[in-house]
């Protein structure tokens, strides 16, 4: 089987003004796998699985299953992620990122994470937060009728297990994978 990996207008290697919401992202993605000419399964990690959400609702584009990754079917945003994207973008210790990975990630977690290149201003990132923090698929989850893995971890503080376990209940047939934190 073979990967590959879509980067959104903006992000990564690929041009293009940034999208605002998830609904523009998913139309982003169909677009590639029109072009892409088969069914696939989709994997989305927390805004990725609400990209993958919102385009397996839509059904544009044949899809044979999607994986969500620690994602829900609806992401509120803490006012304390974006008060730190604003106000202490260029503060990068491993007490700044801890909370993104949680209290028992091993430093060198940590550190392989804040050795990543970085975009030169948090513009995306907010973008980003913001579209997701807009997003809300939880009346419409069951409508989905794909085979379905869930995943996330038991101690998650972004996308904490209950969103895992609603898509589960909800997603009839979905088979849920619980990673110990």
């Amino acid at each position: 089987a073979l990967a590959q990996a879509v980067d959104l207008p903006g992000h990564g290697d690929c041009p293009g003004p940034l999208l605002r919401s998830i609904e523009d992202m998913a139309g982003a993605m169909e677009s590639a796998l029109q072009a892409l000419g088969r069914p696939v399964v989709l994997l989305g990690h927390s805004m990725g699985g609400a990209v993958v959400l919102e385009t397996a609702l839509r059904g544009a584009v044949p899809l044979r299953g999607i994986i969500l990754y620690s994602t829900g079917a609806r992401l509120r945003v803490s006012p304390m992620i974006f008060q730190g994207l604003e106000e202490h973008y260029d503060v990068r210790t491993r007490d700044s990122v801890r909370f993104f990975f949680g209290p028992a990630a091993p430093d060198a977690v940590l550190d392989a994470f804040l050795a990543l290149p970085r975009q030169p201003t948090n513009e995306a990132a907010i973008v980003d937060f913001r579209a997701t923090d807009r997003f809300d698929r939880m009346a419409d989850a069951g409508r989905i009728s794909l085979p379905t893995l869930v995943i996330g971890g038991d101690g998650d503080a972004l996308t904490p297990a209950k969103y895992q376990a609603f898509l589960a209940e909800k997603i009839q047939g979905s088979e849920r994978v619980v990673l110990p934190v």
